[in-house]
């Protein structure tokens, strides 16, 4: 299980620079600063990600049954940094 485990994490590890990206084009609409946002994102980042490659690990599951709970979580994370609606977020996500 160690090594199906780190191998798991190595493949949601793209997953990072990713979610990032997102706030990009959204940089004026920001709640919060940029610093607070990364320190915020990368530790919710971290935690999930490290859930995710133990679940799949753990279960045997592929990649793709673990990635709609990470994008929905992620997804309200962006919304709830952003001063925008709804759709414009979905969109930009």
């Amino acid at each position: 299980m160690p090594s199906s485990f780190l191998t798991a994490l190595l493949d949601w590890s793209a997953v990072i620079p990713a979610a990032f990206l997102c706030f990009a084009p959204m940089k004026g609409f920001l709640k919060t600063p940029v610093r607070t946002l990364m320190l915020k994102g990368t530790g919710m980042l971290l935690i999930l990600l490290t859930l995710m490659s133990y679940i799949e690990a753990r279960f045997q599951l592929m990649y793709n049954s673990c990635l709609a709970p990470l994008l929905i979580a992620s997804f309200i994370f962006f919304k709830s940094h952003i001063k925008a609606s709804f759709t414009k977020a979905l969109a930009v996500f």
